[in-house]
């Protein structure tokens, strides 16, 4: 999706479905300021939603359709709403059936699903929540004894989640909540950031962990061995274009709060330059800038350079942060005095070479990895309100203790 369609509508990244609702072929859109529908015929602006919002997060939960009923999910405090679309002379009026204040489902996971006219979700993980998607009334709220992050869809009336670290589990839908029938642990899968969502097809249920798929037999009377396992091989390259140098990081925001902490850890002053690699929407560099620090991000992404440029001028911090459109392998860090990096250990065994450059007294500050071979001077966890999950923080220190495999 375009930032702004000749209507003027403007957003950033957003999941589009197609509705017929109020009887006219639409593309309905979630974006980070709302909800909007747009003729398919001739991409004209029909209507817009401005209640919800993703809270400036840079992806936003894909639209549900129910017949004329559009029903939007957030992950970021933005709310829950309905909104039912009417024909309304040459075009279409949307009127809110209703909105839940600060709703919320897994900002990392978008996987909703409306079943017989109730639309389940994550609100945390291991939390599942079931509202009426005709009034948006809550039926029943249930924690699980799974507390990962999951994805889920549905298999007939019951639910087959996958968590973020391999569980897979069907739970049967009943009026005051869900019972589990059975799960298993998909085998040889680490702990990851997030799941995939599973998809059921001929039978057969297919789970995508990093670059391997599993297939799992399901239709009855079929014996039931050990997952089919296959290895993805990367996409083929168009003719010309040359393979990339390295593999890219996922965008997987810091929560503000976990950032602001790895700023105070680190014990940024007005006196430090903060380096942000693979800095995202900018939020950490936003928080040096505004604390009195000068502030560097390096960003290979140019939607996510674009959005946090967008962002520091409208915070006046021109002056005091700049983002670069690079490679953060190729990051001069000769100059700086705290790093801040949230990346798999493999991007931070990569950055060792870079890490080795920075001056005497300099810290890195590291959300969840720590950086092979090094040890911490220090290590702390912090609690998120907004991820609900505790998060742990290195520090590190030149010149940096070897030792820790």
């Amino acid at each position: 999706m375009p930032e702004r369609s000749e209507s003027g509508y403007v957003g950033e990244w957003g999941a589009t479905v197609v509705s017929e609702g109020g009887g006219v072929r639409q593309y309905i859109t979630s974006l980070r300021n709302g909800l909007a529908g747009f003729r398919a015929t001739d991409g004209a602006l029909l209507w817009k939603y401005n209640r919800i919002r993703s809270g400036g997060f840079l992806y936003s939960h894909t639209p549900i359709v129910s017949g004329d009923l559009v029903i939007a999910t957030t992950g970021n405090s933005g709310g829950c709403a309905g909104v039912s679309l009417r024909s309304s002379g040459d075009g279409i009026s949307a009127e809110e059936a209703y909105f839940i204040e600060r709703e919320t489902f897994l900002f990392t996971q978008d996987s909703t699903v409306l079943l017989d006219g109730k639309l389940y979700g994550f609100r945390t993980p291991g939390q599942v929540v079931c509202f009426d998607g005709r009034t948006g009334k809550q039926v029943w709220r249930q924690t699980l004894k799974n507390r990962a992050n999951a994805s889920f869809t549905c298999a007939g009336d019951r639910l087959l989640v996958h968590g973020s670290d391999g569980a897979v589990t069907l739970l049967a839908i009943a009026p005051e909540g869900v019972t589990e029938k059975g799960s298993f642990i998909v085998s040889g899968d680490a702990v990851e950031a997030g799941a995939s969502m599973p998809v059921i097809a001929g039978g057969r249920l297919y789970l995508r962990r990093e670059n391997e798929l599993y297939v799992y037999e399901l239709r009855e009377g079929k014996s039931r061995p050990a997952a089919t396992r296959i290895a993805l091989d990367p996409p083929e390259r168009p003719s010309g274009v040359p393979r990339a140098a390295d593999p890219q990081a996922a965008f997987v925001p810091t929560p503000f709060s976990i950032g602001r902490r790895m700023l105070r850890l680190a014990k940024v002053t007005k006196e430090d330059v903060v380096c942000d690699l693979g800095s995202g929407d900018g939020r950490i560099l936003l928080e040096a800038g505004e604390a009195g620090a000068r502030g560097i991000g390096y960003e290979i992404n140019p939607e996510l350079v674009r959005l946090s440029r967008k962002m520091i001028e409208a915070r006046g911090l021109k002056e005091r942060v700049t983002i670069e459109e690079r490679d953060m392998l190729t990051a001069d860090l000769s100059s700086v005095s705290v790093v801040a990096v949230y990346l798999p250990e493999l991007f931070l065994e990569k950055l060792k070479p870079r890490f080795a450059t920075l001056p005497k007294g300099a810290r890195i500050v590291s959300h969840q990895f720590k950086i092979p071979g090094w040890v911490p001077s220090r290590t702390v966890v912090a609690f998120s309100k907004e991820t609900t999950k505790a998060h742990t923080i290195h520090l590190y220190e030149v010149p940096f203790t070897e030792g820790e495999k």
